[in-house]
């Protein structure tokens, strides 16, 4: 299991992963912004909306960054391989 941990494909699919889903939180976090601006809805209702989209927005670069850095470690040969 370890061996398959460290194969390059997985270490590229999950930065794959990490970079889709920092995307689909931004896109979450706009469209949560907008609806509570929107203002169709309770006042503690848009402030809640408002709220949870800034914070989506908020961690929407650091998946980002965490996948960008997923996906530089995946280019990358890993050193227990060179040394066989």
């Amino acid at each position: 299991m370890a061996s398959l941990l460290r194969s390059r494909f997985v270490r590229g699919l999950l930065a794959f992963f990490f970079i889709v889903s920092a995307l689909l939180v931004g896109w979450l976090a706009v469209s949560m912004l907008a609806e509570g601006a929107n203002g169709h809805g309770s006042f503690a209702g848009n402030a809640f909306l408002i709220g949870f989209g800034v914070l989506l927005l908020v961690l929407t670069p650091i998946i980002f960054i965490v996948g960008i850095i997923n996906w530089k470690k995946a280019s990358q040969p890993d050193t227990q391989d060179l040394n066989k």
